[in-house]
């Protein structure tokens, strides 16, 4: 091991290489959030599990994961990990919208309603709802359109 012939240049070589642990660590997690996505998206939930939770080991505070984990157990019907997975989401971000629309769901699924209500008018209305009104309309427009030339 290297000796340091001041006390600066010591100093200044644990602060990089404290700052260097955090970063490394980060990278790792991300790679794992990605290996998670991946198999979410292919319906490996299990799978997808595993890779999150190493993500969460790596990096507490990693939204992604901690979001996801919540989601995959809001599918597997497992209510109160689902709970308190996207409260902790809420807590990393309170301006995020997906960890509320997701325990509005949480909530609502245990006849919750009151507070699944409360959280939906926190977070407003579902755009994808809008957009697909919209879409929808404006289909029926088109045909009214075309039947009419």
């Amino acid at each position: 091991m290297r000796r340091f012939r001041t006390r600066a240049a010591c100093s200044a070589a644990a602060i990089l290489f404290i700052r260097l642990i955090p970063a490394a660590a980060g990278v790792q997690a991300d790679d794992f959030v990605r290996r998670g996505d991946e198999q979410f998206r292919s319906g490996q939930f299990a799978e997808a599990e595993s890779a999150y939770a190493k993500a969460l080991a790596a990096d507490q505070q990693s939204l992604q994961a901690v979001l996801r984990l919540g989601e995959i157990a809001l599918l597997g019907n497992r209510f109160a990990e689902a709970e308190e997975q996207l409260r902790r989401a809420m807590k990393l971000s309170p301006d995020e919208r997906r960890p509320k629309e997701l325990l509005a769901e949480v909530l609502y699924r245990q006849d919750r309603f009151e507070e699944a209500a409360a959280l939906r008018r926190e977070v407003g209305p579902d755009l994808r709802v809008i957009e697909g009104l919209l879409y929808h309309r404006f289909q029926e427009m088109r045909e009214v359109e075309y039947v009419q030339v």
